[in-house]
This record gives structure tokens, C-alpha cells and sequence, in this order.
């Protein structure tokens, strides 16, 4: 048997399989590129920054009066958890759909902070939305998410509903 044929049939199947094997051999070598302790550190101190702005979004929304700080604290939480489901593959699940309405809320709220009581109800949606997708994404694609975010921000362009609709499909 020749060498190609060898290596051919050493790989494996189908395309889960190929998958499969290569997370393997990632979990047989992380040892070598990640401290375990450090890697807790950085998921927790991850984990702490977004359950601090869904606790601050949601105090925002349910007592707060200022249309800007709900905006804000909103349209971060809401371009986060976006980008993560995007890159989980859950931007067209129904909870997806109420994330880009209540992106769409928050744009009317930052222009017309007069229509805070009509778009209350978007943004509390939107929130209970977040709370429904959040088991399902992990915490490095949350950080990815805030990374990217920072980078919308530090742009001239800033952040708009263009952004979390691509961020929900998986775009850049």
C-alpha cells in the first residue's frame, strides 16, 4: 500500500469525526500553551464583567429614567450577547430576531430620548431574550464579542443596528 493511501485512510470519516479528532489532540496538549489556573482566572473575571452589565442593564431598564445610561448599558449587552450567538450559530433563532428588534429600540431611544416609555417594553424583551441565550453561549465567545465591541467604539463609525445584525451572523 502506498504512503498516500496510508494517510488516507488514517484520517478520519466524516467531517464530525475530523472535528472530534482535532479537539482531542487539542485536550491532549493544552497543558503546554494555557495555564488551567490562569484560564479560571480570566473565565471568571469574563463571567463577572457580563452578569455585572446584565445586572446593571436590568436595573436601568426596569427603574431607571435615563434613555442615554439604558441605551448604553443595553446596546453593549445586547452587541455582546449578539456576537456570541453569531458565533455559536444561533442568529436565526427566535431569540436572535428579539435581539435585533431590541437593537432596533435602543437606536430609537439614542436618537429620541422622549420615547423611553414606548420602547421599555423592546429593550425588557430583549433582556428576558439574553437571559434564554446565555446558557447556551460560552464565555470566550462573550469575550470575543466585548473585544470586538471595543473595537466598534474606538472607531470613528462607531456602533450601529448594522453592526449587531452582522455580528448575529457570524460577520465581522
Amino acid at each position: 500500500m502506498t504512503k498516500k493511501k496510508e494517510a488516507k485512510l488514517a484520517q478520519p470519516v466524516n467531517a464530525y469525526a475530523r472535528k472530534r479528532s482535532h479537539q482531542d489532540a487539542w485536550q491532549r496538549t493544552r497543558h503546554e500553551a494555557y495555564n488551567p489556573v490562569t484560564e479560571a482566572v480570566v473565565r471568571r473575571r469574563i463571567e463577572g464583567d457580563i452578569q455585572r452589565l446584565r445586572t446593571e442593564a436590568g436595573l436601568q431598564t426596569y427603574i431607571g429614567g435615563g434613555a442615554a445610561r439604558i441605551a448604553n448599558t443595553a446596546g453593549r449587552l445586547v452587541y455582546v450577547v449578539c456576537h456570541a450567538a453569531g458565533h455559536h450559530g444561533l442568529g436565526e433563532t427566535p431569540e436572535a430576531r428579539i435581539l435585533a428588534g431590541t437593537a432596533n429600540a435602543l437606536a430609537d431611544l439614542a436618537e429620541s430620548p422622549a420615547s423611553l416609555e414606548r420602547q421599555r417594553g423592546a429593550v425588557i424583551s430583549g433582556l428576558a431574550a439574553i437571559d434564554r441565550l446565555m446558557p447556551e453561549l460560552s464565555t470566550w465567545a462573550l469575550a470575543a464579542g466585548a473585544l470586538q465591541l471595543d473595537q466598534l467604539l474606538a472607531s470613528t463609525a462607531g456602533m450601529g443596528t448594522a453592526d449587531v445584525r452582522r455580528a448575529l451572523k457570524g460577520l465581522k
